[in-house]
């Protein structure tokens, strides 16, 4: 089972994504700050983080800069999950270290969906339809 670590300081994102990613059948963590954010990375080593830019007590921006420096992070895949729609901004994260950006709000098929891809485990097979005609 693979965790992903969910660092927002809204609660009500942190439910939607922590319900939606958990029907899937991934563990979600999840911190309120940066500080509190690298601390867990640092101590549950996370499959993937997803990362909102606006946090109190450490910036999201810092973060990843700090998770792509650190010798025992900097492998984890990031998703910046943000409410800036900008593609500067969004090409600047990517320059810096992001795996994927997305904009807020997201579906949840979205969310799963780029999940699933940057873990590698693509959308599971759809189940063969049965045949009547035998």
């Amino acid at each position: 089972m693979k965790t992903i670590l969910v660092v927002e300081d809204a609660e009500n994102l942190v439910r939607f994504v922590r319900v939606n990613l958990g029907v899937e059948g991934y563990t979600v963590t999840s911190a309120r700050s940066g500080r509190e954010g690298l601390e867990a990375a640092l101590q549950t080593k996370p499959d993937l983080i997803i990362l909102d830019l606006m946090l109190p007590q450490m910036g999201g921006w810092e973060l990843l800069s700090r998770v792509r420096s650190h010798p025992d992070l900097y492998r984890i895949p990031i998703l910046i999950l943000t409410a800036t729609a900008n593609p500067e901004e969004e090409a600047h994260a990517r320059r810096i270290g992001a795996t994927d950006y997305l904009v807020k709000p997201v579906s949840a098929s979205e969310l799963v969906r780029h999940v699933r891809r940057i873990l590698g485990e693509g959308t599971p097979p759809t189940p063969p339809a049965e045949d009547k005609s035998a």
